[in-house]
Parts: C-alpha cells; structure tokens; sequence
C-alpha cells in the first residue's frame, strides 16, 4: 500500500520538531553555562573582597596605652588652653594648687603589642606655658583621654572632636565639643558651652554679673542651681530643665522639646521662655 499525502507531512513536523528541541537543549546549556560563570565571578569576588577586609583588620588587631605626664607651674590665675582631637577631657580646680597637672593616656593600635606599645608612644602630646597661658594640643593615634588638676582660680578653653567634657571648680569655662556630652559644675565665673551632638548639664554656677551660654544641637539641657546676671540656652531638639536665679534678663528657646522652670516666678526675673514645639511647664512656686 503506498504512503498518503499525510505521511511525509508528518515526517518533516517529525523533523523540524527534532530540531527545534534540540536548538532549544543547546541554547539552554549555554545559558547554563553563562549563569555558572556569573556565579563563579561573583563568588571570587566576595572571596576577594573577604580576604581584603580580613588582611587590613589582621594589620591592626592589637592595641595599646601610653600615660604622658607633665607638672607646669604657671602665673597667677592661670588660663588653660586644651584642644584634642578624640577623647575625653576632665578639668579640676583644687585650692591650694599652684601647678598644672597634666596625664593623658594615649591610645594607639598596631600589628602586634609591641607594635602598638610604639605608636602609642608617639602619638603627640605639645605642651606650652606663656605667661599665665598653658596650652595643651594633641593629635593622631585612636585618641587621648585627658585628666588635668589645676589651680581653682583657672580659666579654662577646651574643645574637642568627639569626646565628653567634665570642668570643675573652676574660675571660668568655655567648652565645645563635636559629638559629646557636656558636664560643668561649681564655677564661679561665666559659662559658654557648644555641643552639636550630646547633652549638656551646668550645676552650681555663681556667677551674678556674668552670663551662662548653652548652645545644643541634638540633647538635653540640664541648667540646676545656676545664678547669673544673664542666661541664653538655644536647643535644637531636646528638653530645658532650669533651677536656679537670673539677676538680669535671658532667653531659653527650644525649637523640638520642652522647657522645665524649677524656680519661683521673681528668681526668673526677665528670662524669655519659649518652645516651638513643645511646651514651657512652670513647676516653682509664687
């Protein structure tokens, strides 16, 4: 019997199927083979990127200290000038104390002890006394922390990069710090403080003809037992707690936070309280 019309037709669909199956297997090995090399390429590069990261922290993972100390005898009613970089500076005022006691612990890191025991070392430390002027600078390493005892008649000027700052006893303070917080107390003079990123807290001021100044950007302002002939506290977000006494006139503004007033109305005398957003709570009695 001989083969109809339909037989050949259906022998070249058999074909032209064959060969579109087997154009689609190699088209699929190829692309296969492209997402395994892309995959291969990236797995490499993360080892890469891996074995970057773990050889520059291997280069530093020890760490270590060094204690700088220096007496200064300056003249009377000193001035004390100290400026870091990073790390935390304390200031005391003694009676009785005729020197400027200086310690500042040096930190550093290297690829082994020893290593870093040599750059802690070098990290400076310059300090120079003019008159009744001693200044204090430093730079480099992973920081220094500062501890300073001083004449209680002082005058102090500090400021640093990121770090806290604690002043007392002092005559007279201005301190700013980057990112830090801020605590000054038992001053007997007037107060400037600048703190962008921290809380500030001033206690025990005296001062009846001088002004107390608070600058916040981002933290809370604590002013308690604070008497000045003037005050001026500017927060950009935090809250104001105030106690104490203002002989003159002064301002306390807050754009995002509350204002707290821990005194009777007549010790505020001419002080101008206000809070964007917020509000301005009056708790002292009269």
């Amino acid at each position: 019997m001989n083969p109809g019309p339909e037989e050949p037709r259906r022998s070249r669909r058999a074909s032209r199927d064959a060969e579109t199956a087997e154009e689609g297997a190699r088209r699929g090995g190829r692309r296969g083979r492209r997402l395994l090399l892309v995959a291969g390429l990236l797995l490499l590069a993360l080892l890469v990127a891996a074995g970057l990261l773990l050889w520059s922290s291997g280069g530093d993972r020890a760490s270590a200290t060094s204690v700088y100390e220096e007496s200064v005898s300056p003249g009377p009613e000193p001035e004390v000038r100290l400026t870091n970089d990073r790390g935390r500076i304390s200031v005391t005022g003694e009676e009785g104390l005729e020197t400027v006691e200086i310690e500042a612990t040096r930190y550093a890191r290297g690829a082994d002890a020893e290593t870093a025991r040599e750059q802690a070392d070098e990290v400076s430390v310059e300090v120079a006394s003019e008159g009744s002027t001693v200044s204090v600078e430093t730079g480099g390493g992973e920081g220094v922390d500062y501890s300073l005892r001083v004449p209680a008649e002082s005058t102090l000027e500090a400021g640093t990069e990121a770090g806290r700052v604690e002043a007392s006893g002092l005559r007279e303070v201005t301190v700013r710090t980057e990112a830090g917080s801020v605590e000054v107390e038992d001053i007997g003079g007037p107060v400037s403080v600048e703190a962008p990123r921290g809380d500030v807290a001033v206690r025990d001021v005296s001062t009846d003809a001088g002004q107390v100044r608070a600058e916040v950007g981002s933290g809370d302002l604590e002013l308690a037992d604070v008497i000045a002939g003037t005050i001026i506290a500017e927060v950009e977000t935090g809250d104001v707690t105030f106690s104490g006494r203002v002989r003159g006139s002064g301002e306390v503004a807050v754009r995002t936070g509350d204002v707290t007033v821990e005194a009777p109305s007549e010790d505020v005398g001419d002080l101008d309280l206000d809070s964007r957003v917020g509000q301005v709570v009056y708790e002292g009695e009269g």
